[in-house]
């Protein structure tokens, strides 16, 4: 399913006690919750004995915005119907 996405960037190799991470942007959001959704349910998948975590990252611009819309989303659950 990475085809879907674009590895961005990859960090230098670092010594064995770093971790390693890519960035993959995803052309659809579906791929990316898929890929999250598959990863959670499996057991954990090993790369030379060590664990490697999947997690979305979202960028500050990203998380700001999302949450300028937080009173829309709570606003029914306090009785304020949607127009």
């Amino acid at each position: 399913m990475v085809e879907n996405g674009n590895i961005l960037r990859s960090l230098k190799e670092q010594s064995e006690t770093h971790a390693k991470k890519f960035d993959t942007v995803f052309n659809k959001i579906d791929s990316m919750q898929a890929i999250l959704a598959g990863a959670r349910k499996a057991r954990p998948a090993l790369s030379d004995g060590t664990q490697l975590l999947f997690f979305a990252d979202y960028s500050l611009g990203t998380r700001e915005e999302r949450q300028g819309y937080r009173d829309s989303r709570e606003a029914p659950a306090e009785g304020i119907d949607s127009f």
